[in-house]
């Protein structure tokens, strides 16, 4: 719903203007989560650091290793479970797992970002 403009099934869900301000940096002078975020703990994922801030997701602003594009936007919750929508290359990827990050098992969630694009040439 979130990569057709808010539309499900032919009804428009969302307002096309509040889609629009989910996908927008709402940090203020365009700051990044980095400016942002108080505290790095070693056992999160800080991938995404560079990413802004839009309405309940993290918005691409800046390019950086992953192949997707600006507006790229997601989350990552608890578990390792995370997903990305892409708008520009329609693209929504979701990882869900229930394992908590740790040493021993960590799946690289850039990594396999970068897979499915290469997958989708």
């Amino acid at each position: 719903m979130l990569l057709n403009q808010g539309r499900f099934n032919g009804n428009q869900i969302f307002e096309l203007e509040s889609v629009k301000l989910m996908n927008i940096n709402q940090l203020e002078d365009n700051k990044t989560l980095k400016d942002v975020i108080w505290q790095e703990e070693p056992w999160k994922d800080f991938s995404h650091l560079d990413y802004g801030m839009g309405l309940g997701v993290r918005v691409k602003i800046n390019p950086d290793d992953n192949k997707s594009e600006i507006g790229e936007n997601g989350w990552e919750g608890a578990a390792e479970t995370k997903y990305w929508i892409d708008p520009q290359k329609e693209v929504i990827g979701i990882l869900m797992t229930q394992i908590f990050s740790s040493d021993f098992y960590f799946i690289d969630f850039n990594v396999l970002m970068n897979l499915t694009y290469d997958l989708i040439k």
